[in-house]
């Protein structure tokens, strides 16, 4: 039987032996060679200004929890009995926390930008396979 079959369409079951030598097939991409300082930028937490937002909204839940009793009414088919101030304290927080977190969610900082640094490399250094070991 022929070994060789090039530009040949085939219809029948070619067997083969020995095809197995010891050799596989690797996949190799150059290496992120990362930094202690890259690696602590990647820990890191949040943004400073998420961070706040989140202590600026517990603050507001805080203040909400402690007019409860103001609050309750509404609950039961009352009417609602907190001050203007108390409302638009409330409602103030609210939105100052939002707006922190959307700055902070958009706003580039250290972790992100070394994210996309790990990206782009990872972009440009595409994997390629070959053939290693063998005989």
């Amino acid at each position: 039987m022929e070994k060789t079959y090039v530009g040949r369409q085939l219809n029948d079951s070619v067997t083969v032996s020995d095809l197995l030598n010891g050799q596989s097939v690797a996949t190799i991409q150059i290496p992120y060679l990362l930094t202690e300082a890259d690696f602590l930028r990647i820990k890191g937490g949040q943004p400073i200004t998420s961070a706040s937002a989140a202590m600026l909204l517990s603050g507001v839940v805080g203040y909400a929890i402690s007019l409860g009793p103001k609050i309750s009414p509404v609950f039961g088919g009352g009417k609602l009995q907190l001050e203007a101030g108390e409302s638009k304290t409330i409602i103030a927080g609210i939105i100052i926390a939002i707006v922190l977190y959307v700055i902070g969610f958009f706003c580039p900082n250290d972790k992100t930008r070394t994210l996309q640094k790990i990206e782009k490399h990872f972009d440009k250094a595409q994997p390629s396979s070959h053939i290693v070991g063998g005989v």
